[in-house]
């Protein structure tokens, strides 16, 4: 996890220089060791405690069409909605909100804290994810 505050496309960048890419929420269980790993992060930590002033943090996720056909970027797999908030995905104020993210709101609940999200912002983090080599198909996410 780091918190390079820069755009999504150079976020990709830097975790394909260490051979990973954007994490992917694929199961409860990584959605659960994501959420513990971005509660352990500095920045989640020190940020104010509620609302919209918490980090957001990017996953592998986008919606470049803009027409709610979210696909995984690694495999070009489609991303089943049932972990967006409550109202999203949303075009907040009609913005090109086309990457997703992992929203830490306190007014959101744990399962269901994907956002759409502006792949500019530059406060949101990002988490990378790469394969073990050591272990056939096992995944390190960090």
């Amino acid at each position: 996890m780091t918190n390079y505050k820069i755009h999504v496309t150079q976020k990709e960048d830097r975790c394909h220089h260490l051979g990973a890419h954007l994490a992917e929420d694929h199961s409860f269980d990584t959605h659960e060791f994501l959420v513990k790993l971005i509660k352990r992060d500095h920045s989640y930590a020190t940020s104010h405690p509620t609302g919209d002033n918490k980090p957001i943090y990017y996953l592998g996720a986008t919606d470049h069409n803009l027409d709610y056909d979210w696909v995984w970027e690694s495999t070009g797999k489609v991303v089943y909605p049932e972990m967006f908030a409550t109202g999203q995905p949303d075009r907040y104020m009609n913005h090109s909100q086309e990457c997703l993210s992992i929203n830490m709101r306190s007014d959101w609940h744990f399962e269901s804290n994907w956002d759409d999200v502006k792949c500019d912002s530059p406060k949101n983090m990002y988490i990378c994810e790469m394969k073990d080599p050591s272990h056939s198909g096992a995944h390190l996410i960090g």
